[in-house]
């Protein structure tokens, strides 16, 4: 009797531990799965899809792969850990009008895949533009080699799109463009016809920069970014040159990279230097334009660095004359 008592207890013992192992089993699977996360946004019939991980404990998220509809999955763009809500991006470009369901998954670098995270969008019909109105005259647009081209930006959250720097915007590219146009009796090129936050609003200004620099390379060499040695634009000893003794023609204290002390600086006459704006150009520039010059990070696509340069993750600030901006010479 008591050995057929033990038997029997042996064997509900290895049924309990089978359970308790099966279940130990697929709970450590289920706790050490990496979750993603998955955004969508679309400019014409383009598709942007941001995708976001989190490994557990201390694995790390070593691939973002991304599918649409039933095409097979592609690994994503690798944005890097320097940007904090987004690790990796892919560009589905040229889709056809109507609803398209996009999917993200993410690997650890131990192999473990996470769940599929999917979205749907709907992409409605688009109609290129073929023309443009710049100052008053209609510029025909171009999709290759010089000229004018229109420039669509797709932002990484809803903000953009809502303040209207998400809509189109039309910008000069090629190596040698004809965007030539006369300004302060001097040679000037038109950037584009760009989107600006005013104090009305986001409108459409024309963006223009001079064709040569202001210095005198023999006499007085490159300005200083800023005699303090920070990259703060709004305290930039540059910036006050520029919207100060440059914008008004006038004798002022400057900084080259030469001396440590301030120079003298004549923009009135130009004879050592350029001559500065003269009261019509400063008439014809635009006083209320907020520019938003935010903080940049690490190894992005165009349209991602757009956002962040128009962000104000650094600071807004409103003046009439500054430097090139990065996505000006990405057009």
């Amino acid at each position: 009797m008591d050995e057929d008592v033990k038997v029997e207890d042996d064997a509900m013992n290895k049924t309990l531990l089978s359970k308790i192992t099966i279940s130990t089993t697929y709970l450590s699977e289920k706790m050490l799965k990496p979750t993603a996360e998955l955004a969508l946004t679309k400019c014409e019939n383009d598709i942007t899809a941001l995708g976001s991980g989190e490994a557990k404990y201390d694995r790390e998220i070593s691939k973002y792969e991304y599918k649409i509809d039933e095409e097979d999955w592609q690994e994503g763009e690798w944005l890097g850990d320097e940007i904090e809500i987004i690790g990796s991006y892919k560009e589905f470009l040229n889709q056809e009008e109507g609803k398209h369901t996009i999917k993200v998954r993410v690997t650890d670098n131990l192999g473990v895949v996470s769940d599929e995270v999917e979205q749907e969008i709907i992409l409605e019909k688009y109609i290129e533009p073929i023309n443009a109105n710049l100052l008053g005259k209609e510029i025909p647009l171009v999709k290759q080699n010089d000229g004018l081209y229109k420039v669509r930006h797709c932002g990484i959250s809803e903000t953009t799109d809502d303040e209207g720097f998400g809509k189109e915007e039309y910008r000069y590219a090629g190596n040698n463009p004809n965007n030539y146009v006369l300004f302060n009796n001097e040679k000037w090129r038109i950037i584009g016809l760009v989107n600006v936050k005013t104090e009305s609003g986001v409108e459409k200004r024309v963006k223009i920069i001079r064709t040569d620099g202001i210095e005198n390379q023999k006499d007085f060499g490159e300005y200083v970014w800023n005699y303090n040695n920070k990259t703060d634009w709004t305290t930039s000893t540059l910036k006050e040159m520029l919207n100060g003794i440059y914008y008004n023609s006038e004798i002022g204290e400057c900084y080259n990279i030469f001396d440590s002390d301030a120079s003298q600086c004549d923009f009135s006459t130009g004879e050592s230097l350029p001559k500065g704006l003269d009261d019509t150009a400063r008439k014809m520039i635009d006083k209320d334009v907020i520019w938003s010059l935010g903080g940049i990070s690490y190894k992005l696509s165009p349209n991602l660095l757009y956002e962040q340069e128009r962000g104000t993750t650094t600071f807004e600030i409103i003046h009439m004359n500054g430097l090139k901006m990065i996505m000006d010479l990405m057009g």
